[in-house]
């Protein structure tokens, strides 16, 4: 589901792009960084190298050819997040676990009308809300027959498609004559060998059909051809059921699924669907924050509402279909397709595009980069980037901060800091929905480096600004729609978003593809620098995790060897609010410090220094556990990355990391390599690196004596205690382990990364709950642990709810769901 689109996204309107510069950089300067801090100089024996570690003279390892993984880590919910060895993911398990995500964020069913106002809230009152009072009896009598015709019942559903289409197409005529901009088609299954599960129609843009894989598409629609196959069945019908049967939970998962991949697939503020279901139907929104369910209808009886759904998508910028409009694909001119053709070959080079765009030619990879718009940051322009092929990385979660990542160059002559990142003028663009409660990311930013200038160990921020579609400010198009909800549909408690994107000039490598074991620790030493430096300015970073280190692309200019990124849920010791900040859990699941989260029920203690470092120790582990060989049992692996619970991380630090060595040489484990293949001899402890991985865990336990240890020997050995409240001893365990003569030549670089999951009765039974309440998605105990998405499997926040009963009694043409907005609405 990962692989990119192959075709450029058809249906963007060129007029709205600003006219494209050429991106000849080659007379841009360079902007070298100011004088380095305490981190890391890329020579070992440099001025200024804070005593990094080097390797001994006579003793450099030679190129390592790179094995590149097969995954990253994870963004899922931590009951369904991918383990170690395993086989290849279904779609069955991507369905089961998207419909579980989605699920506890879920609000609705709402009336129509209000979902109508939400969803098209720049046009209703001008376009959607008297669509079909302006079409003529003949037209709405032809569109009636044809839905009449649509038949229902057990093996019918491939019947169905046709007169949908028709009847939706027809009205389409109907609205716009020979102008229409938007027509359905039924989705070929045999199109999209990458997408097995596809849905039965899309909402398009005319005449773009047969190049749009259905991802990509303005919305979907998926048909069912009994009325009993609704996941909201029974609360339409004001049933006493309240969990659903398990056939209409995977049908909640299938529409999840069509969701999660259409925002992978293509950048989006938001997406529609709808679901018909025999003869009835509903409609479907989902963003960042939530997913909004409507009422039911009866489309023979009453067709008024897929009127106005489509005239919603109709309407002049396709604002209703949730289109990210700063992203745009644009025809190149031969001679600015060639300097990006030669920005390719250069990326390639650097290895900094991402595995699943190195298998792709430079023809593909110069149809999929896009141009990607947004205002400076003084307002003064709108700047322009290029990226170099798809995306870096995309989330694959639905709700939360939807991170999305590419490499780009700048375009000489609109943006306000026209010198180089680097030699290459590569930048990182980062997108993401922020929490518009924090700090704005490029703040804490400018904290860290300050007037004095670089800190080596964390990114350099070039620009960042929170987005507005620029044609029409006021559209709301780049906030989510939480605020609305939670205030006209309490108790559901949705986290609002807004659309932030910020401009990286640190370029890096993830530290999944470390070309050596060297590098990636020198990497991590690094990160330790660099947060020192933060903390010395009363910052803590709060969301360590393999995701946030990145290895140095530059190490020239970064002045270090790896830095870490992701400052948005970074604390500022002292600003008001930042006790409340250090009290709340946040971090990747995987990576938190067993002592934010042991403590259920209880006023949590503050976030400290030491709380950091436990997670880049974690960090540590997952590499060398999950890209290279060792020796740790699976069921532990297990245990600490996937069930996370704290006691068990904690008896792993006390008692079992021992068991913990990393091998050298080729993993007996990795796919295509058999046992038979690999001599005994060519497997051996990895001895600096395991012991560096020994010493940081007994750091790690001295946080975690039992309370009659601390009593009795407090007083006579303070120092076997809390030895983590500063960052002396954990440079030194790196320091050691680098500078030792036993590093093993040749080095290693990663190996392939395997993965698994958990059963689907378990991820079943949690979704149907979750649906089961009217409202209120969710369990109070699993959202509380569970809420959003972050990095790799979600963040961890508090928030609770109730459920909340709102179903009335039924009617022919839909549940009769009472309009609970106000008749003037602030969407700002």
């Amino acid at each position: 589901m990962s692989e990119p689109d192959l075709t450029p996204s058809p249906d963007t309107t060129r007029s709205a792009s600003p006219t494209l510069s050429s991106f000849n950089d080659d007379g841009v300067p360079v902007a070298f960084p100011s004088a380095p801090g305490r981190a890391t100089s890329p020579a070992g024996d440099a001025v200024n190298d804070g005593g990094r570690p080097h390797t001994p003279p006579g003793k450099q390892p030679p190129p390592v050819v790179f094995n590149t993984p097969t995954s990253l880590l994870s963004e899922r919910p931590l009951s369904c997040s991918r383990k170690f060895q395993s086989q290849e993911v279904t779609l069955d398990t991507l369905r089961t676990e998207a419909g579980g995500e989605a699920s506890r964020l879920r609000v609705g069913p709402v009336s129509i009308r209000d979902f109508m106002r939400i969803t098209f809230r720049s046009c209703f009152e001008d376009v959607v809300e008297n669509a079909p009072q302006g079409i003529s009896n003949k037209a709405r009598t032809k569109v009636s027959k044809i839905l009449k015709g649509v038949p229902t019942g057990d093996g019918v559903e491939l019947q169905m498609y046709d007169p949908l289409k028709k009847a939706m197409n027809a009205m389409c005529s109907s609205l716009w004559g020979k102008r229409c901009p938007i027509r359905l088609d039924i989705v070929n299954n045999t199109k999209d060998a990458k997408d097995p599960g596809m849905p039965d129609l899309i909402i398009n843009s005319k005449g773009k059909g047969k190049t749009c894989r259905w991802p990509c598409a303005l919305a979907f629609v998926e048909v069912k051809p009994n009325e009993k196959q609704d996941p909201f069945y029974y609360v339409a019908d004001n049933s006493s059921r309240d969990i659903p049967h398990q056939y209409q939970t995977e049908v909640w998962n299938q529409f999840s699924h069509y969701a999660t991949v259409s925002f992978k697939r293509r950048p989006r503020c938001f997406l529609c669907g709808l679901g018909v279901f025999g003869g009835r139907a509903r409609f479907f929104r989902w963003d960042r924050s939530a997913v909004l369910v409507s009422d039911y209808f009866d489309y023979n009886e009453n067709p008024e509402p897929l009127w106005q759904f489509l005239s919603g998508f109709g309407a002049k910028g396709y604002n209703g279909s949730g289109i990210d409009p700063t992203i745009q694909f644009q025809s190149l001119p031969t001679g600015q397709a060639g300097l990006l053709r030669k920005k390719i070959k250069r990326a390639r080079e650097k290895r900094l595009i991402s595995e699943e765009a190195e298998k792709l030619d430079d023809d593909t990879l110069v149809a999929l980069s896009s141009t990607i718009i947004a205002p400076s940051k003084s307002g003064d322009k709108v700047e322009q980037y290029i990226t170099i092929g798809p995306p870096l990385f995309t989330s694959v979660a639905l709700l939360g901060r939807g991170t999305c990542t590419w490499l780009a160059v700048p375009v000489p002559g609109t943006v306000e800091n026209p010198e180089r990142s680097n030699e290459d003028h590569f930048v990182i663009i980062k997108d993401s929905w922020r929490d518009p409660s924090r700090r704005i990311e490029g703040d804490i930013y400018g904290i860290i480096h300050g007037p004095e200038g670089h800190v080596p160990g964390v990114a350099r921020l070039r620009s960042d600004v929170d987005l507005v579609d620029l044609p029409d400010p006021n559209s709301g198009m780049h906030r989510t729609i939480a605020e609305i909800l939670n205030k006209h549909y309490e108790p559901r408690k949705c986290p609002p978003r807004v659309h932030h994107r910020c401009i990286l000039d640190s370029v890096g490598i993830p530290l999944s593809r470390f070309s050596s074991t060297r590098q990636a620790l020198e990497a991590f030493y690094d990160v330790v620098l660099g947060h020192e430096c933060m903390g010395q300015k009363d910052i803590l970073h709060r969301d360590i995790s393999v995701n946030n280190i990145m290895i140095s692309a530059y190490p020239d200019t970064e002045m270090c060897k790896g830095f870490l990124i992701d400052m948005e849920y970074a604390t500022v010791i002292g600003e008001a609010g930042s006790d409340g900040d250090l009290r709340e859990i946040t971090g990747t699941t995987q990576f938190l410090s067993a002592a934010r989260v042991r403590q259920r029920g209880k006023e949590l203690p503050v976030h400290e220094t030491w709380n950091d470092l436990e997670s880049l120790f974690w960090s540590l582990v997952y590499t060398f556990t999950h890209y290279r060989p060792h020796t740790l049992p699976e069921h532990w692996i297990r245990k600490v990355f996937v069930v996370a619970d704290p006691d068990l991380r904690i008896r792993f630090v006390e008692e079992h990391t021992k068991k913990l060595q990393v091998l050298c040489g080729p993993d007996r484990r990795s796919e295509g390599v058999g046992s038979a293949q690999i001599p005994e001899e060519s497997i051996s402890i990895h001895v600096p690196l395991t012991s560096c991985i020994h010493e940081i865990a007994d750091l790690v336990a001295s946080h975690y004596h039992r309370p009659s240890v601390y009593t009795l020997l407090r007083n006579a050995h303070p120092e076997m205690f809390c030895q983590l409240k500063t960052h002396e001893k954990i440079k030194r365990a790196i320091r050691d382990a680098l500078d030792t003569g036993d590093w093993p030549h040749p080095d290693d670089s990663a190996t392939p990364l395997r993965l698994i999951r958990e059963t689907k009765k378990d991820a079943l039974d949690t979704t149907a709950t979750n649906l089961g309440s009217k409202h209120a998605s969710g369990s109070k105990g699993k959202r509380k642990w569970e809420d959003e998405e972050d990095t790799s499997v979600k963040r961890v926040r508090h928030r609770e709810s109730e459920n909340d009963k709102d179903a009335v009694p039924g009617n022919p043409a839909g549940c009769g769901i009472k309009d609970r907005l106000p008749p003037v609405l602030d969407f700002v």
